[in-house]
């Protein structure tokens, strides 16, 4: 069996403190002030020997072994176990990923009767299921089951976005990611096998995305953001980006736009709250700015282009 690699990893204590000092300044700062986030999306429900499941990896920050569910029942206990915390969205890996060792994106992970049991426990709380998946076999086991959302989609197909088509399934691309971690390729930081997969999953994306867009697939916004808004790689905040690789991709910038506002609530479910647009009992949540992103839309990434921020119907600029 080939050695595996030694990797300089993840800053554990760099990184846990970076978010509770962000998060120390969201508590301090006025109610108006901060951002609405309401909803908690708990730990990643995934089988053993999958993506992130294992120690040590890149990232191992993520990593408890509750969050481990093989077989139905197990899956089901999983779900319940996030419903006993709080959370409101269940989050599944249905496919290896791209910064873990040992698995492969393109591969399946659960089988049918593991992500239907997880999805039909999470749909009776009125929770939406969002599945990570990379690889066609997982995307299609996932849409079979009922997942609400598919996060990155990186081997999208025709007869996939007809079924997601079909089934109003929200795709979230995640594109900045893949951005954000291919201008880090040299680093030293990222080992060899991650380096390979990025490589490889980078220019399928892209077409996955593209193809998905042809087909008219429902995209909402989403970044994979990986850090606070102190971070330098991909932070909070800087989720305007993602719509600049929409339009690259061939979005209109309305569309594009729609993404991140009337959409994005959808990927919440039967939770979601009334927001993203200007109707009735919606929240009043609206941008003034003396730019137009239509012409381009990249002013969304710059705030000194925001005149007036209203939030809730209170103007907080």
């Amino acid at each position: 069996m080939a050695k595996r690699q030694k990797h300089n990893y993840v800053d554990n204590k760099k990184f846990l403190a970076e978010m509770i000092k962000y998060r120390e300044s969201v508590i301090d700062s006025k109610p108006d002030d901060r951002p609405r986030v309401p909803f908690y999306i708990g730990d990643c429900i995934m089988k053993i020997a999958t993506h992130l499941s294992y120690k040590p990896n890149f990232v191992n920050y993520t990593f408890r072994e509750e969050m481990i569910s093989d077989g139905v029942e197990n899956c089901l206990q999983g779900v319940r176990k996030q419903l006993r915390k709080g959370a409101e969205v269940i989050k599944i890996m249905v496919s290896g990923g791209v910064l873990s060792e040992i698995d492969h994106p393109i591969h399946q992970q659960f089988n049918f009767q593991e992500v239907k049991a997880i999805v039909d426990e999470a749909h009776r709380a009125d929770l939406a299921v969002a599945a990570h998946c990379h690889g066609a076999p997982g995307f299609k086991n996932a849409l079979d089951a009922g997942v609400d959302t598919i996060e990155h989609g990186t081997y999208l197909n025709n007869e996939l976005a007809d079924q997601m088509i079909e089934q109003d399934t929200i795709l979230v691309p995640t594109r900045t990611i893949i951005e954000e971690s291919m201008k880090m390729i040299e680093s030293p930081s990222i080992p060899d096998y991650s380096k390979e997969k990025m490589k490889m999953t980078s220019k399928i994306h892209i077409n996955a995305l593209k193809l998905a867009i042809k087909k008219g697939v429902k995209i909402a916004c989403g970044t994979d953001i990986a850090g606070s808004r102190l971070s330098s790689f991909n932070k909070w905040g800087s989720n305007a980006v993602e719509l600049e690789h929409y339009v690259a991709a061939g979005m209109k910038p309305m569309d594009a736009i729609v993404t991140a506002t009337g959409n994005a609530p959808k990927t919440l479910g039967g939770r979601a709250p009334q927001s993203g647009l200007l109707l009735k009992d919606y929240e009043s949540d609206i941008l003034l700015m003396d730019k137009n992103p239509i012409d381009d839309i990249r002013i969304l990434q710059d705030s000194s282009s925001f005149k007036r921020i209203i939030k809730s119907g209170n103007f907080i600029k």
